[in-house]
């Protein structure tokens, strides 16, 4: 192409994808990174079981440093999602206090309209699973400030002021 002609980058890419793809077509049975996406969606985690093994059920804690659930809040009770008594998750990923969800629930338990702002969903009880990751990060917090209780609050001992 010359300086005064243009060049459409969404055609070229276009031809040069068929062309690859006529040379060596796509095989979704070989594909390594297609199959690990089918086997996390469909909840087959690295043990192939799906149930839920106690070690699986501890990676969301230790990865990334993800925590597993969206609300940092209950958005019923408004309780910070690590205070709650019983809390539960729903499909999306929401936590809840139990009591509380079960009563935003109680006059339609075939359904209901998702309690936070701007989420399609319909929330039914049948969805709501005990918050585990919750259960989990709780007990890692107590364990961590129980090793850590002679030195809890003391950072300031190493700041030179």
């Amino acid at each position: 192409a010359s300086a005064s002609q243009d060049t459409d980058f969404g055609t070229e890419l276009d031809q040069r994808l068929r062309e690859q793809l006529r040379r060596a077509p796509y095989d979704k049975g070989s594909d390594a990174r297609l199959k690990a996406i089918l086997a996390a969606a469909s909840g087959a985690g690295a043990g192939g079981s799906g149930a839920g093994d106690e070690l699986d059920d501890d990676v969301d804690v230790a990865v990334g440093g993800g925590h597993g659930w969206i609300n940092d809040r209950c958005p019923l009770s408004m309780k910070d999602v690590l205070e709650l008594e019983q809390p539960v998750r729903d499909s999306l990923g929401y936590v809840y206090e139990s009591a509380s969800i079960r009563e935003y629930l109680r006059s339609n338990p075939n359904g209901m309209k998702h309690p936070v702002a701007g989420v399609q969903h319909l929330l039914t009880l049948a969805e709501l699973k005990p918050a585990a990751e919750v259960e989990r990060e709780k007990r890692r917090r107590r364990l961590n400030g129980a090793a850590g209780g002679a030195n809890a609050g003391k950072a300031h001992d190493f700041i030179d002021v």
